[in-house]
C-alpha cells in the first residue's frame, strides 16, 4: 500500500486555512449533534402517531434512520482511524472500518429511496383513497423493496472499492467510505439524487394540488373513511413537499459541489485536506437538510404540531411544579389522551366541513 493513501499521511497545500477547516469541523459536529437528537426525537414521535396513516410513517421513519446514522458512521470512521493510526495489526480496525462504511452507504442509499418513495405511497394513497386506510401491509412492501436494492448498493459499493484500491485487511491504513476515496463516486450519487428527487419533488407538487382540489369535493366521496383519508393525504402533502423540495435543492447543490470536488482532487490529490474539506461541506448539506426535514414537516403537519406543542406543555409543567410521586405519570398520560382527542375532532370536522 502506498504511503500516499495512509490516513494520517493527508497532505495540505494550505496550511494557512487549517484553522478554519478545524474551526468549521467542531461547528459541524455540533450540529451533527443536534441533528441526531432531533432525528431520534422525530422518529420516536412519529412511529407513535397513529392518526398519521402507517404507511406513511414507515416510509418516513426509514429515510429518518438514514439521516440519522448517515453523519454519525462517516464521523466514527474518521475517528476511529485517527486514534489508531499507531496500530500495526490493522485487522480490527479495519473490520470495524468496513463495518462502519457498509452502514453509511446503507444509510445514504435508503434515505434516498424512501424519500422518492415518499412520492409513490402518497400516489396510491391518493388513487386507492376508498380503501387506502385498510391497505396497511404496502408500507412493508415499499420497506422491501428499500431493503432489496439498499443492502446489495451499501456492500457492493464497498467491497467494489476496496478491492479496486488493493486494500488490504491486515495493513491498510485508508478509509474505507467511497465517497472520501473517491470523488467521482460521490458525484454519481447526488447526480442520480437530484434527478430522481426533481421528478419526486414535482410527483409531490402535482399531487398536493390534485388533493386539494378533491379535498373541496370530497363530500362525493361514498363513506366517511375515504373523506377522511382524502383529508390526510391533503395535509401530508402539504406537509411532505416543502421537504421534498428542499431534499431537490440540496442534491443540486451537492452535485455542484461534488463537481468542485473532483477539480480539486485533480489540483492536489484525492487524499488532500483541501479535498476532504469540500467532502465535509457536502455533508454539512445533508446535516443541515436533515434539520430543515425535521422542523418542517413538525410545522407544517397539524398532527405532529399538536404533539410538539403537548411535549413542550408537559416539559413546562415538569420544569415548573414539584415532583409529586405518580403526578408525572397521571399528567403524562392526561396529556397524552387530551392530544389523540383534540387531533381526533380536528380530523373528524374537517372531514365533514365544505
Amino acid at each position: 500500500m502506498e504511503e500516499s493513501v495512509r490516513w494520517d499521511a493527508m497532505q495540505t497545500f494550505h496550511p494557512e486555512l487549517d484553522d478554519y477547516i478545524n474551526k468549521f469541523k467542531a461547528f459541524q459536529r455540533c450540529v451533527m449533534v443536534c441533528a441526531f437528537g432531533l432525528n431520534i426525537y422525530f422518529f420516536i414521535r412519529l412511529a407513535k402517531a397513529k392518526q398519521i396513516h402507517q404507511n406513511f410513517r414507515i416510509v418516513l421513519c426509514t429515510a429518518s434512520t438514514g439521516f440519522l446514522l448517515l453523519g454519525p458512521t462517516r464521523e466514527l470512521e474518521h475517528y476511529l482511524l485517527d486514534v489508531t493510526s499507531d496500530i500495526q495489526n490493522r485487522a480490527m480496525v479495519n473490520v470495524l472500518c468496513i463495518t462502519l462504511s457498509i452502514l453509511h452507504m446503507l444509510s445514504f442509499s435508503s434515505s434516498m429511496m424512501c424519500m422518492n418513495l415518499i412520492a409513490v405511497e402518497q400516489y396510491f394513497a391518493k388513487r386507492w383513497v376508498d380503501h387506502y386506510e385498510n391497505l396497511k401491509k404496502f408500507g412493508w412492501i415499499l420497506l422491501v423493496i428499500v431493503a432489496i436494492n439498499s443492502i446489495p448498493f451499501g456492500v457492493f459499493s464497498c467491497v467494489y472499492f476496496l478491492y479496486y484500491d488493493n486494500f488490504s485487511l491486515l495493513s491498510s491504513y485508508q478509509g474505507c467510505i467511497p465517497t472520501d476515496l473517491h470523488s467521482k463516486f460521490g458525484v454519481i450519487g447526488y447526480g442520480f439524487c437530484a434527478l430522481s428527487c426533481s421528478i419526486s419533488a414535482a410527483v409531490v407538487y402535482i399531487l398536493k394540488v390534485q388533493n386539494q382540489s378533491l379535498t373541496k369535493n370530497r363530500l362525493q366521496l361514498k363513506t366517511l373513511k375515504a373523506r377522511y383519508q382524502q383529508t390526510v393525504n391533503t395535509d401530508l402533502n402539504t406537509s411532505i413537499t416543502p421537504s421534498m423540495l428542499g431534499f431537490m435543492i440540496i442534491s443540486i447543490a451537492g452535485l455542484c459541489l461534488g463537481i468542485y470536488e473532483i477539480k480539486i482532487a485533480y489540483m492536489y490529490g484525492e487524499n488532500t485536506t483541501e479535498k476532504m474539506f469540500v467532502s465535509d461541506l457536502g455533508y454539512a448539506l445533508i446535516d443541515y437538510y436533515g434539520i430543515y426535514h425535521i422542523l418542517c414537516f413538525l410545522w407544517c403537519n397539524k398532527t405532529m404540531k399538536t404533539i410538539v406543542k403537548a411535549d413542550i406543555r408537559r416539559f413546562c409543567c415538569m420544569s415548573n411544579k414539584t415532583n409529586v410521586p405518580g403526578e408525572n405519570y397521571i399528567q403524562a398520560n392526561c396529556l397524552d389522551a387530551q392530544t389523540e382527542t383534540v387531533i381526533y375532532f380536528e380530523q373528524l370536522q374537517n372531514s365533514w366541513s365544505k
